[in-house]
């Protein structure tokens, strides 16, 4: 399962956010569906703590970079840190984030991938817009994904979910 839940107060996608119930529909979404792994992006660590103990799930977590610095989650306040996760039934052995090598705009983005105990990779990526401040990294970051992806298969299987 894959959610983006444009939690961060800043997106234009946040107008349409009605927060808490996203969490609380996410956590129903997730307890109906009863899916293996899922991925977030746009999360607030806070939130997906959140979902991962009311659901049950193992979490990892990988921070987004803005403007230079980690970004707290806003409207409300005080659910730490956006950025992107992977929730797995499984336990999860490691996790690994890095950014793409190509960058635009003020968003860094990264892959996140973790590996669950029964043998497969969980990955998630936002990746570059098509908007115009980001559109030149898009096609370079999907390159580099598939490529990372790839590698990662050749060892064990492997789910995406991202945007």
């Amino acid at each position: 399962m894959q959610m983006n839940l444009c939690l961060s107060g800043l997106g234009g996608c946040y107008k349409r956010v009605k927060y808490p119930a996203v969490v609380r529909e996410a956590i129903t979404r997730i307890r109906d569906a009863s899916p293996d792994a899922v991925t977030f992006n746009e999360a607030c660590s806070g939130d997906v703590a959140v979902i991962a103990q009311r659901t049950g799930y193992y979490l990892r977590f990988s921070k987004v970079i803005y403007n230079g610095k980690p970004l707290p989650c806003i409207r409300p306040g005080g659910r730490g840190l956006f950025g992107d996760a992977v929730l797995s039934k499984a336990s999860i052995l490691s996790a690994a984030s890095q950014p793409f090598k190509a960058q635009a705009g003020p968003e860094r983005r990264e892959w996140l991938c973790a590996t669950i105990r029964i043998g497969i990779d969980v990955c998630t990526a936002h990746l570059a817009a098509h908007e115009p401040d980001e559109v030149a990294a898009n096609k370079p970051q999907c390159a580099e994904l598939g490529a990372i992806l790839a590698r990662r298969a050749a060892a064990r299987a492997v789910i995406f979910g991202g945007d």
